[in-house]
């Protein structure tokens, strides 16, 4: 006798079939063995966008079990908080320096365009004299803001630093007195 057809994890019936006549003779009960799973095991890694997979197979019968991971967090870091920039200048020196696996940036924002502007890049630009705040946002919606502080290259303090022999030729009432003093 031959076994016809075998059911093991779900206590069926085993039939025996004749090897010679081919009929169907013999059953007998098959007792559940239940499941045996062994460890987890990742297989699709989670990302701040993304779910992940983790399966497990049963040793007794190769069930497959699967389970989902949840979503990493998202999270954001600058290099910087605020950075001076001059009028007509262009920098690249803020950068993300920390974020989750998977994510990455969907947009750079000013608050203040005719301040500092910003490309999709990155690339910050001076305007004119001002403050703006640049906003960094990533495609799981965390964000960072970064202060920018446009600055004119010769201002008036400058110019006395750099050519301090001006200071003298100004008029000497002009530059005794204070602001809030002063009789034009």
């Amino acid at each position: 006798m031959i076994p016809w057809a075998v059911t093991r994890n779900y206590g069926t019936l085993l039939y025996w079939k004749c090897s010679v006549c081919h009929d169907g003779t013999k059953t007998e009960p098959i007792p559940a063995t239940g499941h045996s799973f062994g460890a987890w095991k990742q297989t699709k890694a989670p990302t701040a966008l993304k779910k992940g997979t983790k399966t497990r197979i049963c040793s007794n019968c190769k069930a497959v079990e699967k389970q989902d991971i949840k979503k990493l967090k998202a999270k954001i870091k600058l290099n910087v908080k605020s950075i001076p920039l001059q009028v007509k200048k262009s920098t690249t020196a803020v950068k993300v320096t920390s974020k989750a696996k998977g994510d990455s940036i969907k947009s750079w924002k000013s608050n203040k365009p005719k301040i500092a502007s910003v490309t999709s890049k990155g690339k910050i630009t001076g305007k004119k004299v001002g403050t703006a705040k640049i906003k960094v946002t990533l495609k799981s919606n965390v964000s960072a803001t970064v202060t920018v502080k446009v600055q004119n290259p010769w201002g008036y303090h400058r110019v006395f630093h750099l050519f301090p022999m001006l200071w003298m030729l100004m008029p000497r009432q002009l530059a005794m007195v204070p602001l809030e003093n002063r009789k034009d």
